[in-house]
């Protein structure tokens, strides 16, 4: 199986909020906050971030955006992978070209903020690279609990 990554394109869009809210439905509830973000990625590119789509044979299986955080810090967001391609390594492909990403741009780590019952993806941001800093907190901005998570670019 052969994935692609691609940056952004409008053709993509409404992926970037199916895909998201595919994980948020079963895991959470999408709050306005969510949608805002998942209803206008291009606001992403005009703050500097990207967007990625994970292609498999030219069918959307991924997708995830970054932006800056900070002078020296990209901030990983909304991953999401299609319950039918999840397994198959499409999710480091996406973290992989975040860290590239972040990379060209000179910063020095990628950060991000996930949740305790998100296992399966707490496990791929580990086997990444990603440490926990910090407790688990209620996110001001999705009223749900989150950490946060880093990966050092500097080696």
């Amino acid at each position: 199986m052969e994935i692609k990554i691609v940056p952004y394109s409008e053709v993509y869009k409404s992926y970037f909020k199916s895909l998201n809210l595919e994980w948020l439905n079963k895991y959470f509830h999408p709050t306005d906050a969510d949608i805002e973000i998942l209803d206008h990625p291009e606001r992403i590119l005009a703050k500097g971030g990207q967007v990625f789509f994970a292609l498999h044979d030219e069918e959307v299986a991924g997708t995830c955006a970054c932006i800056p955080h900070g002078k020296n810090s990209y901030e990983l967001i909304k991953m999401g992978v299609s319950a039918r391609f999840q397994g198959k390594g499409i999710g480091l492909k996406l973290i992989q070209a975040v860290v590239k990403e972040a990379k060209e741009h000179g910063k020095t780590e990628v950060m991000l903020e996930t949740a305790s019952s998100l296992k399966a993806a707490v496990s791929l941001y580990t086997k990444s690279g990603f440490t926990q800093v910090g407790p688990e907190e209620i996110h001001k901005d999705f009223g749900r609990k989150t950490f946060k998570m880093v990966m050092s670019l500097e080696n």
